[in-house]
């Protein structure tokens, strides 16, 4: 059925944005927000989004948005689903795009008597939804989640801009001759996401014995333990480290990574997070929750490491990635100057560029 295309003119309300739940799929929804912002220049976009999500999104500088908790999953202050429809009902919504593939987010948008509701057809929910579309799970996440900010529209747009957070400068010059790699290898509950730490233990010793650098652990609190062992290895080697496992807020994470000249990575939101922000990525991925065709960042300034053997046991597929890998990875990205002097020069040409 041929479903009529709206017109951006026609709107007189606000708009909102249901987005997902993972970290990393709501930076890549970034770019969706962007070409609705081209779409509504002059109207105002809320997006939905958990708690813990607010971080990420209060301080954007680019597409002018409003946060909105979605206290249905709030342990605090939790309301029930029509309560929450109810105050969304006053927020004077006349278009709403749901990024998250759930029924009950269809569902609040259409209680929220939200006029023009856009999704996909997935969970049954196709009823709830004025403009409903077929999944198609070949598409790579930016893809489909851009895709719901233009279809609807008459497809104005035949390109997406790139993933994008707001970061600010935190102080990293204590070291200031080293480079400084960011790690993030992930805690045992990633399971067959996390590097194990054995060797990672070796991949950090083997960089530092090549590269005049210091690390800077990233990770929260669940993660501490893992991240101990790291540090302490480093320590007892006499390489520069800062652990900083459950010490950081969410934006505070990406203020770090924006300090650090390449962050070593899983697959995970902390990924995302400098593609977003114009860091420089090594990606360790072995066994994914997604395809790693479909989540892989769409830009240039990283090196994926996929583990693509033969394997047969899942928990072990990531080990096929070894530590000279890694550090020939790190090589292939031309890391920049050692010299103060020229640090500073890097620093101020990074932010240039993703400022």
């Amino acid at each position: 059925m041929k479903r009529k295309i709206i017109n951006n003119k026609d709107v007189m309300g606000n708009v909102l944005v249901v987005l997902p739940k993972y970290i990393g799929d709501a930076i890549n929804t970034t770019p969706s927000i962007g070409m609705l912002r081209a779409h509504f220049p002059d109207k105002k976009i809320i997006l939905l989004v958990r708690a813990y999500l607010v971080p990420l999104f209060e301080r954007d500088d680019r597409y002018d948005v409003t946060v909105l908790v979605d206290h249905r999953y709030t342990a605090k202050s939790r309301l029930s689903l029509l309560n929450q429809a109810r105050l969304i009902k006053g927020l004077n919504c006349e278009l709403a795009i749901v990024m998250r593939n759930s029924f009950s987010d269809a569902l609040l948008c259409w209680l929220s008597g939200i006029d023009n509701r856009i999704g996909y057809a997935n969970e049954g929910r196709s009823f709830l939804l004025t403009h409903s579309y077929p999944f198609n799970s070949n598409r790579h996440y930016l893809q489909r989640y851009a895709y719901l900010a233009n279809e609807p529209f008459g497809r104005p747009f035949n390109h997406m801009p790139n993933t994008y957070l707001y970061s600010d400068k935190i102080n990293t010059d204590k070291y200031a001759n080293n480079i400084k790699i960011g790690v993030y290898f992930g805690g045992k509950y990633k399971l067959e996401r996390h590097y194990p730490s054995d060797l990672a233990i070796q991949s950090l010793l083997t960089i530092a014995a090549e590269i005049s650098c210091e690390f800077c652990i990233f990770g929260d609190q669940s993660e501490a333990d893992d991240n101990a062992i790291l540090t302490q290895s480093l320590e007892q080697n006499n390489i520069e480290v800062r652990d900083l496992s459950g010490k950081t807020s969410l934006s505070g994470l990406v203020d770090a990574i924006a300090a650090v000249d390449v962050i070593l990575t899983i697959d995970s939101g902390p990924l995302h997070m400098a593609a977003a922000i114009g860091t420089p990525y090594v990606a360790i991925v072995g066994l994914g929750t997604s395809p790693w065709s479909l989540v892989e960042p769409k830009t240039s300034l990283g090196v994926s490491l996929f583990a693509n053997g033969r394997g047969l046991i899942d928990a072990e597929l990531i080990r096929e990635i070894s530590p000279e890998c890694i550090l020939a990875a790190i090589l292939s990205l031309n890391l920049p100057f050692k010299e103060k002097e020229h640090a500073e020069e890097h620093w101020f040409q990074k932010r240039q560029s993703i400022g």
